[in-house]
């Protein structure tokens, strides 16, 4: 694929999307598809179901978190790093639109299903981001752990401030908190020890 046609499908999906939001989820596929300024077959080309339409979306979102999070400096906490990256690809700017969208999507099974599959497809990602604050393999069971459980913590954020006033990135740095994460709790590797 082109990067050009790449690029008129991410517009596509980011018009539709917000066609999406502004009809409360229930704009048909021609509502979408003249929101997006394209024809029904281009539509379906570009998104084989409808909600294939926030395929794009997520995919840049994810994109956004994973290249803010490579750039941070590997010596700081992993925790306060990666909520940094979501802050950024899921809260400033993005703050309303998230909030927006994410009651839409977890109102309809099928596209809570998207934002899952997509979820899935981030976490081997995230791994060697993730091995690299930690000084591991990125198939280390504590690099995949951790992947898992920081994307749960990100889609359980995400579900909390769907349709509120909260910030994604603060709910998910008191999930954080709340289970008191640090990396100091990581199960260090075998014959390592920690200096007190």
């Amino acid at each position: 694929m082109t990067s050009r046609r790449r690029d008129d499908i991410l517009a596509a999906s980011f018009a539709a999307t917000r066609c999406l939001i502004d009809t409360h989820g229930r704009a048909s596929v021609t509502e979408l598809a003249e929101a997006a300024g394209i024809s029904r077959r281009t539509w379906h080309r570009y998104f084989p179901a409808k909600e294939d339409l926030l395929r794009p979306l997520l995919r840049d979102a994810t994109d956004t978190l994973l290249e803010t999070f490579a750039a941070r400096d590997a010596t700081e906490d992993v925790y306060v790093a990666f909520i940094a990256a979501f802050a950024t690809a899921a809260g400033g700017m993005f703050t309303e639109r998230t909030r927006e969208l994410m009651p839409i999507v977890f109102a309809s099974p099928s596209l809570t299903a998207v934002l899952d599959s997509e979820t899935l497809r981030t976490a081997p990602r995230l791994r060697p981001h993730l091995a690299r604050f930690l000084d591991r393999d990125g198939d280390d069971p504590t690099v995949v752990g951790l992947a898992t459980v920081l994307l749960a913590l990100a889609l359980s954020a995400l579900r909390d401030a769907a349709g509120s006033e909260s910030d994604p990135a603060a709910l998910l740095a008191e999930r954080v908190e709340a289970l008191g994460l640090t990396q100091r709790t990581l199960p260090m590797p075998a014959g390592e020890r920690r200096s007190s």
